[in-house]
């Protein structure tokens, strides 16, 4: 699982753990996030939530585009509409959510650090939306 949750008191960290892809977002992690946020709203112990990238490379370069290769443009659309709406949730979580950014933030990895309420950079952190 590319996305693993560890909570320590009453903190969730969600580590995006996939620095072999410099942590990229597969439809999978968008589906675990969703999953997550779930949990997030129905457990009052939890009083924040982190995000961070494996690795020292990249917080997230974006969605993994070597999924889009073979599908339908509709399916395409499908997903892309999926994705913004677990990001839409994920800024609506009422509890505070920061991003820990180190390397790249890039397109959908930018897009998961802004939809936090906080973001902590890293000296030589990077952000853009390239697409």
């Amino acid at each position: 699982m590319s996305i693993e949750l560890t909570i320590e008191d009453s903190v969730a960290y969600v580590l995006i753990n996939r620095p072999e892809k410099l942590n990229a977002l597969d439809l999978a992690a968008f589906r675990a996030l969703d999953e997550l946020i779930d949990t997030f709203n129905a457990d009052s112990k939890i009083r924040a939530v982190v995000f961070q990238g494996a690795g020292n490379k990249a917080f997230s370069a974006g969605a993994d585009v070597s999924e889009l290769v073979d599908i339908t443009v509709a399916e395409a659309t499908t997903q892309a509409r999926f994705r913004q709406g677990v990001l839409t949730r994920l800024a609506e979580i009422s509890r505070p959510t920061v991003a820990v950014l180190q390397g790249y933030a890039l397109g959908g990895g930018a897009e998961l650090a802004l939809a936090c309420t906080f973001r902590i950079a890293t000296p030589g952190a990077k952000f853009g939306l390239p697409e």
